[in-house]
């Protein structure tokens, strides 16, 4: 076993939408026994989904995570196979991934819950 699997050091219940009515944001941890701390598996909402986008995900559909370069600064831009942007990642933890993908690393979402507009991802590597 290799502890880099998809289950390796998550929680499965941090994928619920709280209260709130907004996915729990950010959860999860960085870092492999390797030492290489760009090995993240995070779960963490979508931010400003793209109605029209959106409204075709499943739980399961894997999407692509890419850095987008723009006046104000780097934002992680996450868009389907097909390349439409479904919205962003701005939870604690992407300023980590966005050094990350600056690196080299490249990573990808799985959508892992989705209530209407509200919308879970794992972020993990690819």
């Amino acid at each position: 076993m290799s502890g880099r699997g998809p289950d390796s050091g998550t929680d499965h219940n941090r994928n619920s939408i709280g209260s709130s009515g907004s996915p729990g944001g950010g959860s999860g941890a960085g870092g492999g026994s390797d030492g290489d701390d760009c090995i993240i598996v995070q779960t963490a909402p979508l931010s400003s989904p793209v109605p029209a986008v959106v409204s075709g995900l499943k739980v399961g559909d894997v999407l692509e995570v890419d850095l987008q370069n723009t006046p104000s600064g780097n934002r992680l831009v996450v868009s389907t196979a097909g390349g439409q942007a479904a919205g962003s990642l701005t939870h604690p933890g992407h300023l980590k991934i966005i050094q990350c993908i600056g690196n080299g690393h490249i990573y990808k979402a799985t959508v892992v819950q989705k209530t209407g507009a509200l919308i879970a991802l794992r972020i993990e590597p690819k």
